[in-house]
C-alpha cells in the first residue's frame, strides 16, 4: 500500500508534524510506504521521517496554487497512491484533495487541525476565512473520509451533515504520558543546567504566529514580575513572530527574565524544570502541548478560546485574554504553593487521549476498506 500525506514543516515544532510521526510509529509494522509533502525539504526533516523509511517530497507553496495543484496531480498519477491523507488547517490548503479526486483515488481523507483562519492582519484573516468557507463544500464533495482533532476543528472544516455521518470521526491528540511523568531528580538537573534553580519558572511551547498570541507572554511577565520578582519564562518554539517577540521583550526590559530557547527536542525534560505552563492562544484545533503539560503535572493555564476538550484535570484552568496579562499573573501567584504529583497516568487511562484508543483509530483509518 502507498500513502501520500501532508503537510509537514520541520518534524518538531508543529502539532501536525508530531501527530504524523505518531501515525508512522503506529503503522510501522504494516507494509505501507508513506510519502510526505512539505514546502521546504531539509536534511533534518528527511532524517526524522527517514527513521520510518518515509519519503519527504518538496512541492510548490500555496503562493503558486496552480503550480502546487499540477505538481500534486502529477505525483499522484505517477505513483498511483492507494490513499491520500491531507492534514490541514484551512480548506484552501487541500488543493491536493481535488487532484486525488480527479484521478480517482479510492480513499481521500481530510483531517482538520484548526478552528479559525490565521494571518498577519485582520484583512488577511477575513479574506482567508472567506476563501475557506468557499472551499469547504468543494473539498467535502471530493473526499471520502473526514477526521478532526477536536469538536471545534470539525465544526470549522465540515458541515453538520458530514459530522453526523459514519465517515467522520474525531481523533484526539494522544501522547505518551509516561515520557512526561514528574521526576524530581531530572527537574533539579534541568534547572541547574538552565541556571534557574531558585526561580519560579513559567513555560510556553509552540509556534510563534498570530494564532498562538505569543506577544501576550510579555504582558504576563510584565504583570508577574512586580509580584513574583524571581519569575522567569522559558520560551520554546519558532515561527514568523519569533524575532519580533524577542525584540519587543528587549524594548520592555524583559530579556533578563526570559530564556528564548528556540526549537527543542527535549520538551519533556524542559517541562520537568517548569512550575507553570501558559498557552494564551487566540485559537487552536486541539493543542498537543496542553495535554503534555498536564501529563507533566504542571499547573496549566489556557486561554478560554481553546476547546474545553483540552482541559483534563483540576490542575488546568482557562482564562480570558481580553483583559491583558494581569489576571494570568495573579492566577500564577495564587498557585505558588501548588504541588505536582509524581504520576498523572490516571488522567489518560480510558480517556479519549489514551494512546491505545488512538492506535485503534489510526489502524482503522488506513486498514479499513472504503
Amino acid at each position: 500500500m502507498r500513502v501520500l500525506a501532508g503537510y509537514v514543516i520541520d518534524g518538531k515544532s508543529s502539532g501536525i508534524d508530531r501527530y504524523l510521526l505518531r501515525v508512522l510509529e503506529v503503522m510501522k509494522a504494516q507494509n505501507i510506504q508513506f510519502d510526505f509533502l512539505t514546502n521546504h525539504k531539509t536534511p533534518e526533516l528527511e532524517r526524522i521521517f527517514g527513521v520510518y523509511h518515509a519519503n519527504v517530497i518538496e512541492m510548490p507553496s500555496l503562493k503558486h496554487p496552480t503550480k502546487q495543484y499540477r505538481f500534486v496531480y502529477k505525483l499522484i498519477k505517477q505513483n498511483k497512491y492507494d490513499i491520500v491523507y491531507f492534514n490541514i488547517s484551512e480548506a484552501f490548503n487541500g488543493l491536493g484533495v481535488l487532484a486525488a479526486h480527479r484521478l480517482g483515488v479510492k480513499k481521500i481523507i481530510i483531517h482538520a487541525h484548526n478552528s479559525k483562519a490565521g494571518g498577519s492582519s485582520a484583512l488577511v484573516r477575513l479574506v482567508r476565512t472567506w476563501i475557506h468557507k468557499m472551499f469547504c463544500p468543494v473539498l467535502a464533495c471530493a473526499a471520502t473520509d473526514y477526521r478532526a482533532c477536536s469538536t471545534d476543528a470539525g465544526a470549522w472544516m465540515f458541515s453538520s451533515k458530514i459530522r453526523q455521518s459514519s465517515r467522520y470521526q474525531i481523533i484526539h491528540n494522544a501522547i505518551d504520558n509516561t515520557a512526561f511523568e514528574f521526576c524530581d531528580e531530572k527537574r533539579m538537573q534541568m534547572r541547574r543546567n538552565l541556571g534557574i534553580e531558585h526561580n519560579v519558572v513559567i513555560g510556553h511551547v509552540g509556534s510563534y504566529n498570530y494564532a498562538k498570541n505569543n506577544f501576550f507572554l510579555l504582558d504576563i511577565m510584565e504583570a508577574l514580575l512586580p509580584i513574583v520578582p524571581n519569575a522567569v519564562l522559558l520560551a520554546v518554539g519558532a515561527g514568523a513572530d519569533w524575532e519580533a517577540v524577542k525584540k519587543k521583550a528587549g524594548e520592555k526590559g524583559l530579556l533578563n527574565h526570559i530564556k528564548f530557547l528556540g526549537v527543542r527536542d527535549d520538551v519533556p525534560d524542559l517541562m520537568q524544570a517548569m512550575d507553570f505552563f501558559v498557552l494564551p492562544s487566540r485559537f487552536e484545533g486541539q493543542p498537543i502541548v496542553a495535554i503534555e503539560a498536564q501529563a507533566a503535572g504542571l499547573m496549566t493555564f489556557l486561554s478560554d478560546t481553546i476547546t474545553k476538550e483540552a482541559v483534563l484535570s483540576e490542575n488546568c484552568m482557562q482564562l480570558g485574554i481580553e483583559n491583558g496579562g494581569k489576571p494570568w499573573a495573579l492566577a500564577i501567584k495564587n498557585h505558588l504553593s501548588y504541588q505536582r504529583k509524581t504520576s498523572q497516568k490516571d488522567l489518560f487511562k480510558g480517556s479519549v487521549y489514551d494512546r491505545v484508543m488512538q492506535e485503534k483509530q489510526i489502524h482503522q483509518l488506513f486498514m479499513e476498506e472504503k
